[in-house]
């Protein structure tokens, strides 16, 4: 996933980066564009694989598992405020300037969105 996440280049439509993400699994592709939707209608949106993939290789493998284990205890919460701060860190290196307003405006539904992703590359 990792790789895949590597690949996709900034500014790509979410469209596209559902199904490069998710290429065999409809429902995930289907999730992806629904979490990315409630980032914003497209401006920002189309940077959260680029976001993700900031923050996953921030983490690494452990802290995505970490984050995993969190949720998986019930902990969202303390995942969701973990991720915000990498997310807030990558805004600034994975979004172009002229972008970056409107990210920060957008980081709470973005940590959601990158969340969301980790926990699929977690599971993988």
């Amino acid at each position: 996933m990792m790789k895949r996440l590597a690949a996709i280049p900034a500014g790509t439509t979410v469209q596209t980066t559902a199904r490069q993400l998710f290429p065999h699994s409809a429902s995930d592709a289907s999730g992806y564009r629904t979490m990315a939707a409630r980032v914003d209608s497209g401006s920002v949106s189309k940077f959260t694989a680029a976001i993700a993939t900031c923050a996953a290789g921030g983490a690494g493998e452990t802290g995505v598992k970490r984050l995993a284990k969190l949720v998986g205890h019930g902990q969202r919460p303390a995942a969701v405020q973990a991720v915000s701060a990498d997310v807030g860190a990558c805004i600034d290196t994975a979004v172009p300037p002229m972008q970056r307003l409107q990210a920060k405006a957008a980081q709470g539904p973005l940590s959601d969105a990158v969340l969301w992703v980790e926990l699929k590359m977690a599971a993988r």
